[in-house]
């Protein structure tokens, strides 16, 4: 299955290692579940910690070196809108107030 944010992983990789690790202040760990008409698609770690993206087993709560309590919060969202923020087409602000959306266990 195609997804639209499959159009932005290399993208994404390519901004994460041009950042200085020494020097940042958004270290957070998200567990993303993209999601296609309401199901689980695809599910990522993005980990602004280690600087990386780790596609992790489909509706996991955590795989490996992430444990579940490790997130800083778990986001449930369509695959389509994750497309339109990570490409900056609308702010993740924006998008709360559109959509429904869910996000849990915010730290």
């Amino acid at each position: 299955m195609s997804l639209k944010s499959d159009l932005i992983w290399d993208k994404l990789n390519e901004r994460l290692a041009q950042i200085d690790p020494t020097n940042r202040t958004f270290k957070v760990i998200l567990l993303v579940h993209l999601q296609k008409d309401a199901a689980t698609v695809k599910s990522v770690v993005l980990d602004f910690d280690s600087l990386k993206i780790v596609e992790i087993e489909r509706g996991a709560s955590g795989s490996g070196e992430y444990s579940a309590g490790r997130f800083e919060a778990t986001l449930e969202i369509d695959d389509e809108d994750f497309f339109k923020v990570a490409t900056k087409e609308v702010t993740f602000k924006e998008l709360i107030e559109q959509v429904d959306l869910v996000l849990t266990d915010l730290v």
